[in-house]
């Protein structure tokens, strides 16, 4: 596999972006359509918009032919917008998704923990993921980032709720004390 700083990275990034950029040449005008079915765009520029759907097919594989529109014509056009608004940081985006989604992402965890304060506990670690807390030089690492639009945005959060759980009982299984000698030896 090619490191960031090898040669063939930068060829791959290069191939990547050329194949993102003939997508958005080659489906301008649905990309455009798309575009103006979103009402509220929280100024994510069409630019912004077309290059993450262009990622996201060459990503998926779908960029060519009927496979790219029956792609687009599946596109969430309003929720992506929404998370490409949130990963950018726009205060009226996370209103609006505060609104919108946190009542279902607590059920979600509520269902997963069966407990409100630890249920919350979940909520919170995934709005800083979401939010992006984590950073890579200047740039949040948002896990909106890899939102893509291809299916409800209220559902890709139910699941991003769920793996955010399972990971964090991984991490506090680890640190589980074992009282009982039978107990180790299940364990083992």
């Amino acid at each position: 596999m090619a490191s960031a700083s090898t040669p063939e990275a930068g060829t791959l990034f290069n191939f990547a972006k050329m194949k993102t950029e003939d997508f958005i040449a080659r489906h301008a005008k649905p990309i455009a359509a798309l575009w103006k079915s979103v009402t509220q765009r929280y100024g994510v520029a069409e630019r912004e918009f077309a290059i993450r759907l262009g990622a996201i097919a060459v990503r998926s594989g779908e960029a060519d032919g009927n496979s790219a529109k029956e792609f687009l014509a599946g596109i969430k056009a309003e929720e992506l917008c929404l998370a490409i608004a949130c990963e950018n940081g726009d205060s009226a985006a996370w209103e609006k998704f505060e609104t919108e989604y946190r009542h279902s992402m607590q059920a979600a965890a509520r269902a997963l923990t069966k407990d409100e304060a630890e249920a919350e506990e979940v909520v919170q670690f995934v709005y800083g993921e979401l939010f992006g807390l984590r950073t890579e030089g200047e740039k949040r690492l948002s896990k909106l980032a890899h939102y893509s639009g291809r299916g409800s945005l209220g559902g890709w959060l139910r699941a991003v709720v769920y793996q955010c759980f399972i990971d964090r009982k991984r991490q506090t299984a680890r640190f589980e004390q074992i009282e009982e000698a039978s107990e180790f030896e299940r364990l083992a």
